[in-house]
């Protein structure tokens, strides 16, 4: 039986080891760090993209081949032709069960493509003065509008607005309507509250709240000043290191590798169709944002390790690389790096003090 104090430790170092693997949702910062030089709009509609696909390599091959003006120009019938086209080329997450088949995509991205022309810019000239109140307002405005996002990728398209877009919206909770994943890690770390993670009553929407305030509070006193999108992210990868094995810090930057790699090798046959003609640049994200030893392309892994998924339960240690040599530690038990845990406060903390668009490894 794990106590709570003992889930309070490995969430807190779980959430230090992620920051310092510049996580959460790394493929979100590699699509807006590639749309900074766009337009707005443009930065916008590359934001929408990913949030509807969850991986930056399947969105970026979209947005070469569907630019907005080339979406504006043609139709969502033309557009669903491609994407049937090209489908094994666009690989989405599995949390995309919504929009799971090329007609669903389609109709996905047309949705958002109109709600973009023809209401979203009098909708934010318009936005109230507070963020946290304007959050409020895009949020239903956007739930109403569009197919196939739901809450999940809703939280990621208006931090996108946020952190690249200059929207001046901010989130203020951790969605807890509909939110039954990080409420079920709230229950693991306050099992004294006895929450119900599954019932969106009023009175438990008030109890969720307050609880992930004061963990939130928590996290702050331990020096991790969480915001709320960053803070429910964790809420919800931690969950899924504890109690399904399958999280560990970095997995994100593992698994988009993996999708990187089959997006990369299947238009390589398509050159005709799509400008594949030069590498990826996310290549060169991964590498000014993340910690060499995290990367897979440089270290001989080419996907998740999901050896790696059991480490916590197994060893009562979080994993990290920063930590452990991967190799080392498949071949036998290996010793801590020296100056690891310096290294994992110090990224992290930087990565809480600036903006993680803004900085990159070769700047820590």
């Amino acid at each position: 039986m794990i106590t709570a104090d003992q889930h309070w430790r490995w969430f807190t170092e779980f959430a230090e080891y992620e920051l310092a693997t510049g996580g959460p949702d790394p493929h979100a910062k590699y699509v807006g760090i590639l749309a900074q030089p766009c337009d707005w709009k443009e930065r916008v509609w590359r934001g929408g993209l990913y949030s509807a696909v969850y991986t930056a390599p399947t969105a970026e091959a979209i947005w070469r081949a569907w630019p907005y003006q080339r979406v504006a120009e043609s139709s969502q019938g033309a557009l669903l032709e491609w994407l049937t086209t090209h489908w094994a080329g666009l690989p989405l997450r599995r949390e995309r069960r919504a929009v799971r088949t090329p007609e669903k995509l389609a109709r996905c991205l047309w949705s958002y493509h109109q709600w973009m022309e023809y209401q979203l810019v009098p909708y934010v000239e318009n936005l109230h003065p507070d963020p946290y109140k304007a959050y409020e307002s895009m949020w239903g405005f956007a739930d109403k509008a569009l197919y196939g996002f739901g809450r999940y990728a809703l939280t990621k398209l208006l931090d996108f607005y946020e952190q690249y877009c200059d929207v001046p919206i901010r989130m203020g909770d951790i969605r807890p309507v509909g939110g039954w994943s990080p409420r079920l890690t709230l229950a693991l770390l306050f099992p004294q509250a006895h929450l119900d993670a599954r019932s969106n009553s009023p009175g438990n929407i008030a109890d969720a709240d307050l609880w992930a305030l004061i963990g939130q509070e928590r996290l702050r006193d331990e020096g991790l000043e969480l915001d709320w999108f960053r803070y429910e992210v964790m809420l919800c990868e931690y969950r899924q290191s504890v109690e399904r094995e399958r999280q560990y810090p970095g997995r994100s930057i593992d698994s988009e590798l993996k999708y990187l790699q089959a997006v990369e090798h299947y238009w390589d046959a398509y050159a005709g169709s799509i400008d594949w003609s030069y590498r990826s640049d996310i290549w060169q994200v991964r590498q000014n944002i993340h910690p060499v030893e995290c990367l897979g392309e440089y270290n001989g892994w080419d996907g998740p390790r999901d050896d790696l998924g059991g480490f916590l339960n197994a060893s009562e240690r979080t994993w990290s690389d920063q930590l452990w040599d991967y190799n080392a530690y498949r071949a036998g038990p290996v010793k801590e790096k020296e100056g690891g845990r310096d290294r994992i406060r110090d990224l992290a903390r930087t990565a809480l003090g600036k903006g993680a668009h803004e900085q990159s490894v070769a700047e820590r």
